[in-house]
């Protein structure tokens, strides 16, 4: 068992201790102290008993509590994961093909991301990260996903555009047999359709950039830091995309 710490049991003890003890005992202070033994037994017994309990549902609250955390950092390892590789792939799919090509805002493809929305970190199952001193890696992960979701966004509203405004128009020009130059489709599209496709086709690679590489980023700190605050905890060493 334990050593006791709670200072009124241990002066309990120290009293009927003194009751027996020269010179501070007395006859009639240790007749008192040994009919009142008994009962200071009891009581310190149960105390004592209690006092155990409580360690142990303590402690196994605290075990518990670690291994809610190790969950949640796996999952939020997961979560990210799965959403550097969407984007990854579709940075060396696509992006990397017309990064540098000067026709990409009309050569680019419709693009679609194959995610569940609902697929988000859950920052509140995270706040460990700060009681672990760890404040700005959970900044970090918010930034990293909504600059993960402002990319999906961006993806998403150039290819409506593309497939809703840009491509009906253009179907009509295959059909007509004619070779355009940028300044033909310019004027034949329009200029603020074409100039709105510009604008999201530039937005789309550079916030796919930009995701790709906050994503990586903190991907790897999440992990190495996991490692570091539950090192008995099961961790993949790498993304599934570098596998």
């Amino acid at each position: 068992m334990k050593n006791l710490k709670n200072p009124i049991a241990i002066l309990v003890l120290v009293i009927v201790a003194a009751a027996f003890s020269a010179p501070f005992g007395t006859p009639a202070l240790a007749a008192f102290a040994k009919d009142f033994l008994p009962a200071v037994a009891t009581l310190v017994a149960a105390y004592a008993g209690a006092w155990y309990a409580s360690s142990l549902k303590q402690e196994t609250t605290i075990k518990e509590q670690r291994t809610r955390q190790i969950g949640s950092g796996a999952r939020a390892l997961f979560t990210i994961w799965r959403q550097l590789n969407t984007i990854a792939q579709i940075q060396e799919d696509v992006i990397a093909k017309y990064r540098n090509y000067p026709p990409a805002p009309l050569a680019m493809p419709p693009l679609t991301v194959p995610i569940d929305d609902t697929t988000r970190l859950d920052i509140d199952g995270l706040a460990f990260l700060i009681d672990h001193g760890k404040p700005e890696l959970l900044a970090n992960l918010c930034i990293a996903e909504i600059r993960f979701v402002h990319a999906v966004d961006a993806i998403r509203r150039r290819s409506m555009l593309h497939v809703n405004e840009v491509q009906p128009k253009l179907e009509g020009m295959i059909q007509e047999g004619r070779n355009l130059t940028p300044e033909e489709l310019r004027t034949i599209i329009g200029v603020r359709l074409f100039s709105l496709l510009v604008d999201y086709t530039h937005e789309v690679i550079a916030k796919t950039d930009d995701a790709v590489a906050t994503l990586e980023a903190v991907s790897a700190d999440l992990h190495a830091t996991l490692k570091a605050i539950f090192p008995e905890g099961k961790f993949p060493l790498t993304s599934p995309m570098e596998e």
